[in-house]
């Protein structure tokens, strides 16, 4: 879906992916893949547990942000305009 997306000039401004997805791959490992077709992919990681070594450490992951579950809309508004912010000062 992302490749798609990205093929057809219509990029995701940022995902959010979960660490654990029960029964299927987690957001460590979808952020690896997404990572290999859009390396300047713009990632946060979700999880419950906050606690996680990934959430703690989430820019080694190849995260550009955390939000920890559960969370409200601004709270997750706050994480996403700190990532925004965050890309524009690095890009001047």
């Amino acid at each position: 879906l992302y490749k798609a997306h990205i093929e057809s000039n219509q990029p995701f401004d940022a995902l959010i992916l979960d660490l654990t997805i029960p029964g299927d791959v987690g957001g460590e490992v979808t952020l690896k893949e997404i990572l290999k077709v859009d390396p300047n992919a713009t990632a946060l990681v979700s999880s419950g547990y906050s606690d996680s070594h990934i959430v703690a450490n989430f820019t080694d992951y190849g995260f550009k942000g955390s939000v920890t579950k559960p969370y409200t809309k601004t709270h997750l508004l706050n994480a996403l305009l700190d990532v925004f912010k965050n890309q524009r000062e690095q890009s001047n």
